[in-house]
C-alpha cells in the first residue's frame, strides 16, 4: 500500500492576525435561559449572569495547538439565538391635579428683516398674552433661483390658557393601570415572552405612585 506522510506546522496556522472583530453584546442585566450558537465563540451556559455590554457570542474564535495554546484565532460573523430572562423595576407617578394647556385661537406675529446678516428693521405688535407658545420661521428671498442676502425671521404667538384638572384617587388608578399595560405590551410586541409581572400602587397627599416589576425572557442583545 502507499503511506502518506502529513507535517503540519501549528505556529504557522494563521499567518496573519485579524484586523477587525464583530461580538454579540448584552443589553441587560439578566439570566442566560437558552444559548445556540451557529457561529462565533462563546464560555456562557444556561444559568450564567450576564450584565448589559457583556459578550454574549464572539465572532473571534481562538485556534489552539494540542497543548491548548492559543496560536491565533480565526474572525466569523457571529449568529446564534439566545434567550436572556431579565426583570424591569420602575415607577410611575400621576399627579392628582395637572395643569393642561389649550389653546385660544388668538395669534400675532413679529417680523425681523436682515440683510447680509444685519438687522434693518423689525415689526413688534404688542403683545398682552398672559402665556403663549412661540414659533420661529426663517425665511430666505430668491429672485430667478438666485438667493438674495436677505432673511425673514417670522415670530408667531399663539395665545395659551391653563386649566388645573383634578383626579379623584380612583381616576388615578385607571390612568396608572392604563399606563403600566402599555409597558408590558411594549415588551410583548418586541417579541419578548411574559415570565412574571406585579405592581402596588401607593397614595401620597398630591399624587399615586405605581411601583412595577416586569420580568420577561427574549432575544435582549445587539451586534457591536
Amino acid at each position: 500500500g502507499n503511506v502518506l506522510n502529513i507535517l503540519i506546522d501549528e505556529e504557522d496556522i494563521l499567518e496573519t492576525k485579524p484586523t477587525s472583530y464583530q461580538f454579540c453584546i448584552s443589553n441587560v442585566y439578566g439570566t442566560v435561559k437558552e444559548i445556540y450558537i451557529r457561529s462565533g465563540y462563546s464560555k456562557l451556559k444556561p444559568g450564567d449572569t450576564v450584565m448589559p455590554g457583556d459578550i454574549l457570542i464572539s465572532g473571534v474564535i481562538p485556534i489552539t495547538n494540542s497543548y491548548e495554546e492559543v496560536i491565533g484565532e480565526r474572525v466569523v460573523v457571529p449568529d446564534g439565538d439566545i434567550i436572556l430572562e431579565f426583570t424591569c423595576c420602575e415607577q410611575i407617578i400621576q399627579p392628582l391635579a395637572v395643569n393642561i394647556k389649550k389653546y385660544t385661537g388668538e395669534e400675532k406675529k413679529s417680523l425681523d428683516f436682515y440683510w447680509n446678516n444685519s438687522k434693518l428693521f423689525s415689526y413688534l405688535p404688542s403683545i398682552s398674552y398672559e402665556s403663549c407658545d412661540i414659533i420661529t420661521e426663517n425665511r430666505g428671498i430668491s429672485v430667478f433661483g438666485i438667493d438674495l442676502p436677505v432673511n425673514l425671521i417670522i415670530y408667531q404667538y399663539s395665545e395659551t390658557e391653563n386649566t388645573l384638572k383634578k383626579y379623584t384617587q380612583e381616576e388615578a388608578t385607571k390612568i396608572l393601570e392604563s399606563k403600566y399595560e402599555l409597558i408590558m405590551n411594549s415588551y410583548l410586541d418586541s417579541g419578548y415572552e411574559l415570565v412574571n409581572h406585579d405592581y402596588t400602587i401607593t397614595p401620597y397627599k398630591d399624587c399615586l405612585s405605581l411601583n412595577y416589576s416586569i420580568t420577561v425572557s427574549g432575544p435582549a442583545f445587539s451586534y457591536e
